[in-house]
Order: C-alpha cells, then structure tokens, then sequence
C-alpha cells in the first residue's frame, strides 16, 4: 500500500471489550484514542509503504477502504438483502493482549508484540517499541442467506507517533592504565611529594586492556598489583629511610545512553572524555622497628644501624694523647723535628657487632694554643708555625703521626688539642625486601662514633745558645 491517509471505523462490538484495557495507554499515545470512538466517528490511521501504521487523534469525514485500496465513501449498509454490501472494520489491539486480558500493559516485555502468533509483524524499530497492531476487515453477507461475513484484509503494526530519546543513565570511571613508583628519601617532605625521592621500584606503564566497547565489564576500582621493593645501599645492605608509593591511574570517563527499557536498541557508550586520578602513600622503613616496613611516615625513625643497635655493643677510648710517649705536659723545642703523636686505642665489644675496621680521627686545635701565626687561621696553612701529618678537622686515617714546631710557645698559653674517634663495623639488624616480603635478619655496614680524647700541653722553646 502507498503512502496515504486512510480511515478506518471500529465495529460497535469491539469497543467496550477494549476499551478497559487500554483507558491507560490512551494518556499517552494518540492511536489509543481511535477506541474510544462510536462507529459514526473515525481517527486516521496513517500507513506507510511498510507494514506500519500510526494514529493521529484528528477524526476525517467518514470513510472506508475496499481491498483494492481504493477509498469509499458511505454508510455501512445494514444486514439483510440479499445483496453483497462490503463495510470494513478496524481492530486495534493491544501489546499484551493475546497474553490475557489481566496482562496486557503498554508494552509489557520489549517482545510483547514478538509474541506468537505475531512474531514477525510488529518488530521494534531503531528509536521506538510497536505498542499494538491493527487487523482490518471486510465484512459483508452472502446473497442467498443473507448471512454476515467476515475477512481479513490487512495488518498493521502501531507505534508511537514520536521518537523516544535517548538519556544518560549512569557515568563512570573506567581505568584503562596505570604507573605504579616507590620512591626513597630521609625527608618527611620529600616522600610527601609526587615524584620525589629515588626510584627504588615501579611497574612501568601497565595497560589493562580495557575494551571501551563494552566499559560495564571494566568499571569499579582497579589498581594493578604491586609489591613494591624496598632499595638496598651499593653494598646490598638495607636502604632505610622514607617511602612514598605513587599511582598515577589513567581513565576514560564513560557515558551510558539508553533508550527507555520498552525499546529495543542497545545502550550506546560515549568514553571520550579522558583523565588521570593520582595518589601517594606514605612509608616508613626503620631499623628500629619490626616489622621495619611499616606504613606512615613516623618522626624520629632511626635509620642508622649503629644508631638502632646502640645499647647493644660498646666503644670505648683512653682519655689521654701521647706525644713522645708522655701523657702529661711537656716542653719540647721549636726545632722543626717530628714528634710521634699517638692517638688513643679503641676497645669495641657486643654480639651485634662485626668485622670492626677503618678506625679514623678527627683533630682539632684547642683555643689559644701558641704558637699560631696571627695572620694565619686555618691551621693547615703551609704559613703555619707548625705543622702535622694529618689534616685537621677533617676524618683521617687513625695511623701514626707526627708533629713538627717552628716557632715558641707564648708564656702560659701552651699548645694542645683534642681528637675524636669513629670507626666502620657490620651491625646486626632487621631487613623488609618489599611490601609484603617476611622480616630477615642481616648484618649492615655502618660507621659509629667512639669517644674523644685529648692531647698533653705542649710548651714550645726557643733554642737555647751553648755559649750561655
């Protein structure tokens, strides 16, 4: 059938039968209204090329099709006559109807209209869901009997008469990749900081392979394992200190869009809005603690081995220098010849404690020593009245030594100075090698302080004349 306008009227028996069924429908969708009406009165039905109709509420002129498509216009005859007088009746009936009648509902299921014995005659369209069909009918008599008749003709499928748009129903997060990074520091501040720190573990770029086609299977949280590896020192010892553990997690922020659940059209996904969630976690890897890796970053922390196990071994020192073998004052001439220096011994004990080695000094002038060149601060000055086979105040080698005198002492204001000692030595202490690892215990180098001693007070002389 082309494209035109056609009218239809309903037989007086068929209304009252829907009527109850449909009243709700009527609210809603203009071709419910073709019920309601008295045979006198007809809404059109407007019928494309394809098997569908709609209804509009404007009620025509009266007016009937035959089955060549050609319209009529006329009263229905009344039964009796004799005489073939053909009259065409329109049945609109309803999704859900052939369920029962308590079923029928507009539409019931998005299949309503795909129920048997019309399942090939109202499929859903791309943007709306078929809400009944129409059965047309010729009805006559036959001559002779003059008894009624009835056949059909056609059927149409009714749809909504406008589209349903489409809404947003849910958004989400759909993580599709991630770059996990565990970072080392002795600063609060530092492991409090994105990116700062030394790189002691990461992930890398991890790409989940999300499919943005299908981003339900993929939505909810999402962060790739990590056991993140704690760094160890150039030696393979543990490497104390502040942890941060960043994530840096790359996401598209996912559209659902969906029709109304009636209609038969899947949901589409708009994913093209992109964005990077981040977050830092703080950690505190101490060797006074156990488990040493612990989350949160603790003030006070200890992170020295020496430091962690103090208590538990011991250094001790001789209070005295030895110059020239003395430990008491001494006077000495100003002759430039080297006199032997001895530092004092330590004496190292403990079961945490091993491999004690690298003893050093540290050697510093005493206030108001003389003789000191005026002009002169620095005591390692070539310019110096004196001069020593170690660097002052600096860490040396704790070694034999010497010092040598080129000018005299000032009355009552003698030379002397002081020494500190430290030495290197493998401590036994807790080690964590990630964040899920078990505890080990290790030994790990470090270097200790031991004490401090000082020198005799040296009075220099002039040389003295043999004549007198």
């Amino acid at each position: 059938m082309s494209t035109q306008l056609n009218s239809f009227k309903l037989s007086r028996l068929q209304v009252p039968l829907l009527y109850a069924l449909l009243t709700a429908a009527a609210s809603t969708l203009a071709v419910c209204v073709l019920l309601f009406l008295p045979t006198s009165d007809a809404y059109a039905i407007e019928c494309g090329a394809a098997p569908s109709c709609s209804v509009s509420s404007t009620a025509p002129t009266n007016s009937y099709v035959d089955s060549d498509g050609s319209e009529i216009v006329s009263s229905p005859p009344q039964p009796g006559g004799g005489v073939i007088d053909p009259s065409i009746e329109a049945v609109f009936i309803q999704c859900g109807f052939y369920s029962g009648f308590g079923k029928s509902g507009y539409p019931a299921t998005p299949s309503s209209c795909g129920a048997i014995p019309y399942a090939s005659l109202c499929p859903a369209l791309p943007d709306r869901s078929a809400v009944g069909w129409i059965n047309v009918w010729k009805n006559g008599w036959t001559i002779i009997l003059g008894e009624p008749t009835s056949k059909q003709i056609s059927s149409y499928c009714v749809y909504p008469t406008e589209s349903v748009e489409r809404s947003l129903k849910s958004s989400a997060k759909i993580y599709t990749g991630a770059q996990g990074d565990f970072r080392q520091s002795r600063s609060i501040a530092t492991a409090s900081r994105l990116g700062g720190g030394t790189l002691t573990d990461t992930t890398g770029y991890v790409d989940r392979g999300a499919d943005l086609t299908r981003p339900s299977d993929f939505a909810g949280a999402w962060t790739p394992r990590f056991d993140a590896s704690t760094g160890t020192t150039a030696n393979g010892d543990p490497l104390y200190g502040f942890y941060g553990l960043s994530w840096k997690m790359d996401y598209r922020l996912c559209e659902t869009w969906a029709y109304q659940d009636w209609v038969n059209e899947p949901p589409s996904y708009d994913c093209s809005r992109a964005g990077a969630d981040t977050s830092l976690t703080g950690y505190t890897y101490a060797c006074d603690t156990t488990p040493p890796l612990q989350e949160g970053l603790r003030e006070g922390a200890l992170f020295d081995p020496a430091a962690c196990t103090n208590g538990q071994w011991e250094c001790s020192t001789e209070s005295k220098i030895k110059i020239s073998g003395q430990t008491g004052p001494l006077s000495v001439m100003r002759n430039g010849e080297p006199l032997a220096v001895g530092f004092s011994p330590l004496t190292i004990t403990g079961d945490v404690l091993k491999k004690v080695r690298a003893e050093q000094v540290k050697v510093t002038l005493a206030d108001g020593s003389t003789p000191i060149n005026p002009q002169v601060s620095d005591p390692n000055s070539k310019q110096q009245y004196f001069d020593a086979s170690w660097a002052w105040g600096e860490w040396v080698k704790k070694e034999s030594s010497d010092i040598r005198f080129h000018w005299a002492s000032e009355k009552e204001r003698p030379f002397h100075f002081s020494s500190q000692y430290r030495f290197t030595g493998d401590f036994k202490v807790k080690k964590q090698g990630s964040l899920s690892s078990g505890v080990q215990t290790v030994w790990a180098t470090d270097t200790a302080s031991c004490g401090s001693s000082k020198s005799p007070k040296i009075t220099v002389l002039r040389a003295v004349s043999r004549n007198g």
